[in-house]
């Protein structure tokens, strides 16, 4: 900035000023006297504002303003063409902010039990105003080890969830307050319905195929629900010691893995009934492997299929795929060959019946699966009517 300005004496000391609010929104600005006219600027610091100016023909200003908000001010002397210095800006805050009420826990927790023994839904439901978010929380009780929380907000006071059977489970829940703020934690317990039986039947054994990365996979009957859990247990001829399997509660099927080759193993099932355990059932399986054979027609694997190395080369595509398979495959030897697609229930959901073929390199094509279930499914090619080659193929 050059010199050579005249400035006025009034004008060339800065004004000091003090605001006092007199009312929820209403503001006194007043400042020293330090010349006849004046210029007061004033904004809202939470938002990028502009600052407002009004003038003034004496060293006090009464202004109405928003409620609840921070507001920072300024002023100066106006001397004809001249202008003092600013003040110190300053800043104060109106009043009329709506406080919200205390955020208390829910209360009054209840829940209800619908549908059937095998399927229930758990009905949670608490106190409190419906409109709010609230966070919900449950999970199983365990003798072993605590299981993981199952977490949802919810819109509203109440929530449905899928439990399992004859099992207790504990659930908290606590209320969404807004910028961040919780409720503290309501907790409850509940026991799903459990229909004892009189008699703990029996466990069906599983049927156990050949799998397609070298181990084997169990099977249970397609009647077996969801229900039900098993001690499964293996060892083969030389073990001494059986190996035990967790409980399994799915009834699809597990896989074993990690079995020798061609071995001989031993397997034995139980069933877990709500009142106690049962017996064990026995049976034995050959696990499946390419020299396994020793020439004879009747040599064999699990449930008496197959595992002779007369088809090379077993190759799908797409993998995964929507509507359509191809299956390349190659016989070392004439073979009556069939090929079928299974889901993991061992249910044949496509076959392919070639007949006698000589050996060479050959494509089929499984088609029509555009109906299938999406997941995993299990392609087998059977020579001479046993099992030869299998592989996995993903549905999309």
């Amino acid at each position: 900035e050059t010199k050579g300005c005249g400035v006025i004496p009034a004008c060339a000391t800065q004004i000091r000023g003090a605001s006092q609010l007199v009312e929820e929104t209403t503001v006194y600005f007043n400042w020293a006297n330090t010349g006849s006219k004046y210029e007061v600027q004033y904004r809202i610091t939470t938002a990028v504002a502009e600052w407002t100016s009004i003038k003034s023909d004496s060293n006090f200003l009464k202004l109405s303003l928003k409620p609840c908000h921070i507001y920072e001010w300024r002023v100066r002397a106006v001397c004809g063409d001249v202008a003092s210095a600013w003040s110190e800006s300053r800043k104060f805050e109106t009043k009329g902010c709506v406080i919200p009420p205390v955020c208390i826990a829910p209360t009054d927790l209840k829940i209800e039990l619908t549908g059937n023994d095998s399927n229930q839904v758990a009905v949670f439901a608490w106190g409190g105003v419906s409109d709010r978010k609230y966070e919900i929380q449950y999970r199983l009780i365990t003798s072993s080890a605590e299981t993981t929380w199952m977490s949802d907000s919810v819109g509203g006071n109440n929530y449905k969830a899928a439990v399992r059977r004859c099992h207790t489970y504990e659930w908290r829940v606590r209320k969404n307050c807004g910028n961040g703020l919780f409720s503290a934690w309501s907790y409850g317990k509940f026991e799903t319905k459990c229909t004892i039986p009189t008699t703990c039947a029996l466990p069906t054994l599983p049927r156990i195929t050949a799998g397609a990365d070298g181990g084997v996979v169990l099977y249970w009957a397609t009647t077996t629900t969801t229900i039900d859990s098993f001690i499964i247990q293996y060892r083969s001829a030389t073990d001494t010691m059986w190996k035990e399997l967790k409980i399994i509660v799915t009834p699809n099927g597990y896989v074993l893995r990690g079995l020798q080759a061609c071995a001989e193993y031993k397997l034995r099932v139980r069933r877990i009934c709500p009142n106690g355990s049962v017996q064990w059932v026995d049976t034995s399986f050959k696990v499946p492997g390419i020299n396994c054979f020793n020439g004879g027609d009747n040599d064999t694997d699990i449930q008496g299929l197959a595992v002779r190395n007369v088809v090379k080369g077993l190759g799908i595509s797409p993998n995964p795929g929507k509507d359509y398979l191809q299956v390349n495959y190659e016989l070392q030897v004439p073979t009556e060959v069939s090929i079928s697609l299974m889901n993991l229930q061992g249910q044949v959901v496509s076959q392919y019946n070639g007949g006698k073929q000589d050996a060479g390199v050959y494509m089929q094509t499984l088609d029509n699966l555009t109906e299938l279930n999406t997941g995993l499914y299990m392609l087998v090619i059977r020579a001479n009517g046993k099992v030869s080659e299998t592989q996995k193929w993903m549905k999309q």
